[in-house]
């Protein structure tokens, strides 16, 4: 199992990658148990973060949320949020 700061860089990593831009935002992740993640995207500070939850194990787990990232963050929120809140 990955530790919270080495799996918070590798989605940093994959943010960067996407996006070609670095994610500045607030980033929190819990441990599901048995296997799994809570990963908890606060982009403006605000009570109402989006959360990507997935009961996998971590060689699931980073295919998952690349392919998260890519697809449902991209559509979840419009560019100009996006590009205000990333830099």
């Amino acid at each position: 199992m990955m530790t919270h700061t080495e799996l918070k860089q590798v989605i940093l990593e994959y943010m960067r990658d996407l996006y070609k831009m670095e994610y500045i935002g607030g980033l929190d992740i819990e441990s599901l148990d048995p296997v799994g993640y809570k990963v908890s995207f606060n982009f403006d500070r605000s009570e109402m973060p989006l959360v990507i939850i997935a009961d996998l194990p971590d060689e699931e787990f980073l295919p998952f949320i690349k392919t998260k990232l890519d697809v449902v963050l991209f559509n979840a929120l419009p560019f100009n949020i996006l590009k205000g809140l990333v830099i």
